[in-house]
């Protein structure tokens, strides 16, 4: 029970940190694209050695500092939005760059992720889905004993349905997480949710049906 209310907890500061977000996005990109766009300007003027290259390094700065606040944006987009149509794999690959700096302080802890080999479409609330995707890979990233072991991320095409795989592996023995936080968030959607533990290892199942005009019954469960 205090796992799943720990769980939980962390879901909840996860929706809280996305309105957050949101808010300092909106905030940052005004002054970025300012000076981006005074950068470029400048350097279309003549310039000697030394004021080239720290305007170049200012608008090579200002661009990355875009790049992270559109990956933020994506990840922090409308906390209650309808349904749309998203890419479960584009989903995925944002959700590992937002945990990058949780993978960083686990250096022990091999991350692999693996590219959908094709698009896999689902209409879900987006920003659910991606900090489903997010708390998930979090949570896992926590579970391994001693911070030390593997994990591997992967998306693939199954019966009509869009599959998200993510397995854990350590030395010893890897305690599987809750799900019961997993299945509030992805149920509404006809998620399912799938956990199968084996001597040194867990493998976690999200599935969506792929995008079509009929929408299956909700279902959820676990991989026997």
């Amino acid at each position: 029970m205090a796992k799943a209310i720990q769980t939980e907890a962390e879901t909840l500061k996860l929706l809280t940190l996305g309105r957050l977000i949101r808010g300092v996005v909106h905030e940052l990109n005004n002054p970025v694209g300012t000076v981006l766009a005074f950068s470029q300007i400048l350097l279309d003027e003549p310039r000697g050695p030394e004021e080239l290259k720290a305007l170049k390094y200012i608008e090579q700065s200002a661009q990355q500092c875009r790049v992270v606040l559109e990956r933020l944006q994506r990840f922090a987009r409308a906390t209650a939005s309808d349904p749309t149509v998203v890419d479960l794999g584009m989903t995925v690959e944002q959700a590992v760059a937002v945990c990058r700096p949780v993978i960083h302080i686990h250096p022990k802890v091999k991350v692999t992720v693996s590219p959908a080999s094709e698009v896999l479409e689902l209409k879900v609330d987006a920003a659910t889905l991606s900090i489903a995707v997010t708390a998930l890979l979090t949570q896992v990233l926590q579970s391994l004993p001693d911070a030390t072991g593997s994990i591997s991320v992967s998306c693939r095409s199954d019966d009509g349905r869009a599959v998200l795989e993510v397995r854990a592996e350590a030395a010893t023995a890897v305690p599987a997480i809750d799900a019961d936080v997993f299945l509030r968030l992805v149920g509404p959607h006809h998620g399912t949710w799938g956990a199968t533990a084996g001597d040194r290892g867990v493998t976690y199942l999200l599935s969506f049906p792929q995008h079509r005009d009929e929408v299956a019954s909700p279902h959820a469960g676990v991989t026997p």
